[in-house]
């Protein structure tokens, strides 16, 4: 965490392979690989490695995606957080995964983390679903990878696209990975993920990003600028 902290700041650049990131503070994933929310993992010790790297000098320049499995406990140490005083990070973005029906209940659980921001991370999604969207600012949505990738129907990411609309979520498509369809037929791709929006049907080259992400720098340099209220 320390060392990303001290990652070059990439707020108000210009990202020419990612546009939809123009402008944004850094992006940076916490447990993208793992859960730090493990049951065996310690409140203490994640106060000081992730809280206390994300409110330092350099982690604030910085917008984290903290990702789970365990959102009932991530709730769990929000409110540890408050009981010493510490409030919830505005740039530590609280997100779970969901990955059909069986798992909507992680995105009720998210809804009682106390933080600024809320995310769902929806891949590989199996199955098409209907999601509680209150409170949440951002929805990623993806098919999976690999060579048994499950089927992945772009008609379950376009109703959660509609679901987002009505909701005011930030949409945003990641990939259509290894076994996409759409209208019955299969889509064949050369990229291995699915990921080069150039080869998706324009209707779904989607990748929106939460207001409040870019706002979030501009309070901070200007608190009092109609910019950053905007």
């Amino acid at each position: 965490m320390s060392v990303a902290a001290g990652w070059p700041d990439l707020f108000g650049m210009i990202r020419k392979s990612k546009p939809w990131l123009d402008f944004l503070p850094r992006l940076v994933f916490v447990s993208d690989m793992g859960d730090a929310l493990s049951p065996e993992i310690d409140f203490e010790y994640l106060e000081g490695e992730i809280i206390g790297n994300v409110t330092g000098t350099a982690g604030q320049r910085h917008l984290w995606l903290w990702l789970t499995k365990h959102p009932a406990r991530m709730a769990e140490f929000g409110r540890w957080l408050g009981d010493r005083g510490q409030a919830w990070p505005d740039n530590l973005v609280a997100l779970t995964t969901v990955t059909g029906p069986a798992t909507v209940w992680r995105a009720e659980a998210l809804q009682a983390v106390p933080a600024r921001f809320r995310g769902l991370s929806v891949e590989p999604l199996w199955d098409r679903v209907e999601l509680p969207l209150a409170g949440v600012d951002w929805c990623i949505v993806g098919g999976q990878s690999g060579d048994a990738a499950k089927p992945f129907d772009l008609a379950w990411a376009l109703d959660l696209k509609r679901q987002c609309d009505a909701a005011g979520t930030s949409f945003f498509l990641k990939q259509l990975g290894a076994n996409a369809w759409w209208n019955g037929e299969r889509i064949h791709l050369r990229h291995g993920h699915g990921g080069d929006w150039s080869e998706w049907p324009p209707e779904f080259r989607v990748r929106r990003m939460p207001a409040g992400f870019y706002a979030y720098r501009w309070e901070k340099l200007w608190p009092d600028s109609r910019l950053a209220a905007s």
